[in-house]
């Protein structure tokens, strides 16, 4: 067995993204937000802690392991921006895409930021196929994630399966991973469809819901008026159970919906939907079509059901201790994404059936917000401006995030709000709503994994306090 220097591990310092969670008894539970990862110390160990001195070499590896203590050379907020720079910017080993397969859509949501009047342009293998051309120009790249979006992506299934299928057939040549999703309202993914995607690569599919039976049916129907919510949940029901395909739960939370989503959590539970090993689900709130300046919908009405920050983040916090009660996974609860998103990435591009570039699907259907489009041979002529307004954004360039332990794992909140100059710091608007019960989070983590028990938390002691995620000076 090795031996440990503990004189280099008398060196170390504690980390400045570590958060501290008081339990009872004088235990702690201390979670870096970089690592994310969580260990379980007593009272007489957050003694040593505190004072970062005389610590016992076996408590020293224990931090270290986790990233709670550094190098004390180390400028960790220095390194944290390197490393996501390089990894976004500079040396690219990922792209993400997002391809608009059409703008029909058999769906007439009334917040939908692509609006009311949809065309029935859908993207052509021409197209298509300057899209793959820019795929294989990218190097280094060794992961390719693409996501097939609409309008309704399922309205072209044949030309998703036969595209998918043959990203899938390039990567595996090129030794490159290929994962693929698909973004549907659920209505059109009967078993034999989720079959053929699974074939093709495809292998997660995201429904969308807003609620319980009635809420969702006064808000996401087809055209004719039909009731869709009853449909879409046999084709989960029958995709799950007769196909590899896994199903991730969008529900849509309002402040019209938010209470008869207990209800739709408890159809879940007693359809054996939601505890189904190929499920999961996430709440999220609505966007206002306002983001997108989609003229048509009437802005104020649904505006008027979207719910600030924190009411969401109460809410959605509270439904997904429900969900962990009754053996719902979960695909969302804290952020540890690392600012996975498009609008971060250099080289990654959610695009039209046209074949025009954006960074953010939210906002595809905005031409003012076209940052260049893809060429027959592959190659992409950018608005250079409008592509740098978005490229040049950064979370370590933001006071409020460059401030915060949390940006460790978030890496700030949604960029759109940034760039279209609609953040606010005093109210925590861009973050994203699981920091106000971010101790509230790692605990429940803790707690199903094993390492602290439900009564160790200690009341308004365990709370989250936002200025205590503030990062030390």
């Amino acid at each position: 067995m090795a031996r440990v220097k503990v004189s280099s591990l008398n060196r170390m310092k504690t980390s400045k993204f570590n958060v501290v969670i008081p339990l009872r008894d004088g235990n702690r539970l201390l979670h870096n937000t970089v690592t994310q990862n969580s260990v379980l110390i007593n009272r007489y160990e957050w003694l040593q802690l505190s004072r970062e001195k005389e610590m016992e070499p076996l408590l020293r590896l224990r931090l270290q392991a986790i990233g709670a203590l550094v190098d004390p050379n180390k400028d960790e907020l220095a390194e944290l921006y390197r490393q996501d720079y390089e990894k976004k910017k500079k040396e690219e080993e990922s792209v993400d895409v997002t391809i608009m397969m059409t703008e029909a859509c058999n769906f007439g949501c009334q917040y939908c930021n692509q609006g009311d009047s949809k065309s029935n342009r859908f993207m052509s293998k021409k197209v298509f196929d300057s899209v793959l051309e820019y795929i294989l120009r990218l190097k280094p790249v060794k992961k390719i994630s693409l996501s097939w979006y609409g309008g309704e992506p399922l309205i072209r299934k044949d030309d998703i399966c036969e595209f998918s299928n043959r990203l899938m057939i390039y990567s595996e040549r090129q030794g490159l991973e290929y994962k693929s999703d698909i973004i549907t309202n659920g209505y059109l993914l009967t078993k034999d469809v989720a079959r053929r995607l699974k074939a093709s690569g495809v292998t997660c599919a995201q429904v969308t819901v807003d609620g319980n039976r009635n809420d969702h049916d006064n808000s996401r129907y087809i055209r004719e008026g039909k009731s869709t919510f009853d449909p879409i949940m046999q084709n989960i029901k029958s995709v799950l159970n007769e196909s590899e395909l896994h199903i991730v739960l969008r529900v849509n939370v309002s402040r019209s919906n938010k209470d008869g989503i207990y209800e739709l959590i408890e159809y879940l539970e007693e359809s054996e939907i939601g505890t189904n090993p190929g499920f999961a689900i996430y709440f999220a709130n609505i966007y206002s079509p306002s983001k997108n300046k989609i003229d048509e919908v009437d802005n104020t009405e649904v505006d008027s059901t979207v719910l600030d920050n924190y009411e969401f983040a109460n809410i959605q916090y509270r439904l997904n201790r429900l969900c962990w009660e009754k053996g719902i996974k979960v695909a969302l609860d804290m952020p540890s994404f690392q600012g996975a998103c498009i609008a971060t990435k250099r080289s990654s591009f959610a695009i039209t059936p046209s074949g025009d570039l954006h960074k953010c699907y939210i906002v595809m259907a905005n031409k003012d917000e076209k940052v260049g489009e893809v060429m027959a041979d592959g190659e992409i002529d950018l608005d250079q401006q409008k592509f740098d307004r978005w490229d040049s954004w950064s979370a370590f360039s933001q006071s409020e995030c460059s401030s915060c332990k949390l940006i460790g794992s978030c890496r700030g909140g949604c960029p759109l709000d940034y760039i279209k100059g609609e953040s606010n710091s005093s109210d925590h608007s861009s973050c994203p709503p699981a920091k106000h019960y971010f101790n509230e989070y790692i605990f429940q983590r803790a707690v199903r994994t094993g390492l602290v028990t439900q009564e160790q938390w200690n009341g308004k002691e365990s709370e989250t306090k936002m200025e205590e995620l503030r990062l030390p000076k």
